[in-house]
């Protein structure tokens, strides 16, 4: 039986991925987590909420014993384990007695989130790998997990087994590889779209992420883009001297004087383009790896320099000045568009977009 899990407490089940049930009386939180073995289910979310199942149609509360958000789900013999905030694992044989796995993840150094989200974990025999904030590895046994050398600081929030290969992907198109060694190392991507999965089939790892992206390798190491609307898709639009311009996959960038015709410019880049925004220095847009154009008539256009390679997903004009706001709560400002400092700030998560109330 399949299940699904969402937000205000929605859980969906099938028998043939075809016709679906919509489990009643569940809490009305975000459910995010889902783990099953043969005669027991269990999903978990938003303040250590949980509840379990020994057919996934007849649902009951369970206290978890945690109250930080619970993201990632996996099992292990007849155990189910739950990850989360605060480098949280939890694991349990009944779905109703949980008891906590130790981690020991390395220091942060943000005041924030001194301990790494887990975003999720796998487990083949008896060992168990979990991934997550700041590019955090963690991996052992339900003993204990303890923190690995990564060599990304890049989000991490999916990760598989297969065949002897581990695979770990993450924001900005990130992929990890370990060959069962213990030692991870980043290898080639074919997209800079933020991945947020990935599982293996019994042949081919396959990765999903933003901008409809799926990714696949036979062995974890070569990878081939399967279908994503980045290269196509138009990801951001703006008003200013005279034109509306609208930017995309690759640097795309069209122009309109009256917002039904359109027509293709130069791309300034081939890097992505996430975010547009006109001010009083003319247009800035921004976008993966840092990426930072500004252009005073949206045809001629300029790259500048930000001390950062994260992707950039949010831009606005103030008023009085620009911000840029990205992977893990990077946020950028400047009053002219040329030069950018950095803006402190108590965050870790993207930045997907910015709001204005006034001078606010």
């Amino acid at each position: 039986r399949w299940v699904v899990v969402g937000d205000v407490g929605t859980i969906l089940s099938s028998a043939d991925a075809r016709a679906w049930w919509a489990a009643r009386g569940i809490p009305s939180v975000g459910l995010r987590a889902v783990a099953a073995r043969p005669g027991l289910v269990v999903a978990a979310g938003s303040s250590g909420a949980l509840v379990s199942s020994p057919d996934g149609l007849a649902w009951m509360p369970q206290d978890s014993g945690t109250s930080e958000i619970l993201w990632g789900g996996a099992r292990m013999g007849s155990t189910l384990i739950v990850s989360g905030r605060n480098a949280t694992v939890i694991a349990s044989t009944d779905g109703s007695s949980w008891r906590n796995v130790p981690t020991h993840p390395r220091p942060t150094d943000d005041q924030a989130a001194p301990r790494p989200f887990l975003w999720q974990l796998a487990a083949q025999g008896s060992r168990l790998v979990a991934v997550g904030d700041f590019g955090s590895v963690l991996a052992g046994s339900l003993v204990a997990l303890r923190a690995v050398r990564s060599p990304t600081d890049e989000i991490l929030r999916g990760i598989a087994f297969g065949r002897g290969v581990e695979v770990a992907v993450g924001s900005s198109g990130v992929i990890l590889r370990s060959v069962g060694t213990g030692r991870w190392a980043a290898v080639p991507s074919p997209t800079t779209a933020d991945l947020r999965g990935v599982a293996y089939t019994g042949s081919r790892f396959f990765a999903v992420g933003d901008q409809s992206t799926i990714i696949s390798s036979r062995d974890g190491l070569h990878w081939r883009i399967d279908t994503t609307a980045v290269p196509c898709a138009l990801l951001a639009i703006a008003r200013g001297a005279g034109r509306y311009l609208a930017v995309g996959g690759a640097g795309q960038l069209l122009s309109s004087i009256d917002g039904g015709n359109w027509r293709a410019l130069r791309r300034p880049t081939r890097e992505d383009l996430y975010t547009l925004a006109y001010g009083r220095s003319g247009f800035i847009a921004a976008g993966a790896d840092g990426t930072v154009l500004q252009s005073a008539d949206g045809r001629r256009w300029v790259a500048r320099r930000l001390a950062t390679r994260l992707n950039l997903h949010a831009v606005t004009w103030t008023g009085h000045q620009y911000l840029i706001g990205g992977d893990r709560g990077r946020l950028f400002a400047s009053v002219n568009g040329v030069r950018w400092q950095r803006v402190p700030l108590l965050a870790f998560h993207s930045i997907r977009d910015f709001a204005t109330a006034g001078t606010t």
